[in-house]
């Protein structure tokens, strides 16, 4: 009995080639999904193009019987460093397939696809999904990893009041607040005591910090200065600061968090913050002043990692708000599978996402 053809065909393309393809796809198939899909062209350059580790991939999905394209994605490249060796990997983005074809099948069929590309080239496959999205990549092999965000309060009144008219919330909320600085002041001055300081640009220092970091223990994304350069100076139509940790009256970098002020909110896009968990509490807490003279009202952050930053979160005054998923695919040894383990040998933070 012959076997029906399928109704689609999946198949790879050229970043650079197929850039206008590609943005058309993003007109067609996901302009009501997301606005950035409309005009793209700025995005698209740096994340598939200009990338320090390599260009981008780009897969296609068609309908077979009109020759429509119907559906897109895209796996930009990274570079995960586990246990000091490199392995490749790819970031799932821009998944999108037209309304008219959003059933399961055309969408799966592009996933397993991509899957089969990164068995051949030996990669680990990581993504951000969708709730719907997340389902065909469940279907596809993948497993979920947790990226939880955190959130800490630093400006009490203007926290209170959006509940309680501000008039209400200026008495309570200055005093919360007096007693959260005097709280977060003794316990730096009995903690590690780590200096603070804004900077405007990534040095020869973060490539020093970079190289004692890699060889750890953890699954960890490459942090190197060219890297931070690219994800986040290059990045469009965003505005990123650093704040960098190191110890009293030393030059050498100890950890640094790269955030982004909008709407109140101090948002920690990144960050490499200290081994020792007495250093990465502190740093954690230099948050807090920090965010203050930013005139922020928030933090926020959003992470992968082990149970020692969760609980140096906690301890810091962060309270876990959204409780997200990665989806993971490890193809890097001989047997394509979910990446094994609970997670703790991995450190994920946006910086090795397309958000």
């Amino acid at each position: 009995m012959a076997v029906p053809a399928s109704p689609y065909r999946v198949y790879g393309g050229d970043a650079e080639r197929d850039q206008d393809k590609v943005l058309r796809a993003w007109r067609e198939c996901g302009s009501d999904y997301s606005r950035a899909f409309a005009d793209g062209d700025d995005r698209y350059k740096w994340f598939y193009l200009q990338n320090p580790a390599g260009r981008a991939q780009v897969f296609f999905l068609e309908h077979t019987e009109t020759g429509r394209l119907v559906g897109v994605t895209g796996v930009g490249t990274r570079e995960i460093w586990r246990r000091g060796a490199l392995l490749r990997a790819g970031i799932l983005v821009d998944f999108v397939v037209h309304p008219d074809h959003r059933i399961f099948y055309p969408a799966l069929l592009l996933q397993m696809f991509v899957r089969g590309r990164a068995t051949d080239e030996g990669r680990l496959l990581i993504g951000h999904p969708n709730e719907i999205s997340r389902a065909i990549l469940r279907r596809a092999g993948y497993r979920d990893l947790q990226f939880s965000r955190y959130a800490r309060v630093v400006g009490y009144s203007d926290h209170l009041a959006r509940f309680v008219p501000r008039a209400v919330a200026a008495v309570p909320g200055l005093t919360i607040e007096s007693i959260d600085r005097i709280v977060v002041g003794l316990r730096r001055r009995l903690g590690a005591r780590l200096e603070w300081r804004w900077a405007t640009r990534f040095d020869e220092r973060y490539d020093s910090l970079w190289e004692a970091r890699r060889t750890g223990e953890v699954s960890i994304g490459c942090r190197s200065r060219r890297f931070l350069e690219w994800r986040f100076m290059e990045e469009p139509n965003h505005n990123y600061r650093l704040l960098e940790f190191s110890r009293p009256k030393s030059a050498a970098l100890l950890g640094y968090c790269v955030c982004e002020a909008d709407s109140g909110t101090l948002t920690i896009a990144d960050a490499l913050l200290p081994v020792e968990p007495l250093a990465q509490r502190d740093a954690l807490l230099a948050l807090v002043p920090a965010a203050r003279q930013a005139g922020m009202a928030r933090i926020s952050i959003a992470v992968a990692g082990d149970d020692a930053l969760r609980r140096s979160l906690v301890a810091s005054g962060f309270v876990k708000r959204d409780a997200g998923t990665l989806s993971i695919l490890d193809c890097s040894g001989p047997q394509c599978a979910p990446a094994s383990g609970a997670g703790a040998d991995f450190y994920f933070t946006m910086a090795d996402l397309d958000m």
